[in-house]
């Protein structure tokens, strides 16, 4: 499938969200789940612009990092050496000025993209693929 994954602290509703998932998916066929999935994505980006923009801080500070070799986004190569320095999911979001959420989900991407279970299995692959 390649949705999202319950938020870290929720693990015990994978089975539900699994399911919940699945039946999204064949009630709307890939195409059209992807496209509501990327919508939903790009919709949380322009949350933390506005939140940005409330709390005065130039939106250039949002600008995700440099393209990057491998399967993360600029942002979540961010987020990952943010890890890697060992912040916590709120140290991160106040550094990026995102929410609390929005740090937790991208680091449960990197999660998924990486297939891994910990935080410092992300800081052990970051040294290996620094730019």
């Amino acid at each position: 499938m390649g949705g999202g994954r319950p938020m870290l602290g929720w693990m015990h509703m994978t089975d539900a969200h699994d399911t919940c998932e699945r039946e999204v998916l064949d009630a709307l066929g890939p195409e059209r789940y992807r496209t509501a999935f990327d919508r939903g994505a790009a919709a949380a980006t322009e949350f933390d612009e506005a939140i940005a923009f409330a709390v005065g801080v130039e939106s250039s500070d949002l600008a995700p990092g440099p393209s990057t070799p491998g399967p993360l986004s600029g942002r979540e190569y961010q987020v990952a050496e943010l890890v890697a320095q060992g912040m916590t999911n709120k140290e991160i979001a106040a550094r990026l000025v995102i929410s609390r959420r929005t740090a937790e989900s991208h680091v449960v991407h990197i999660l998924d993209k990486l297939g891994f279970s910990s935080r410092s299995q992300i800081a052990t692959w970051l040294a290996t693929h620094q730019q």
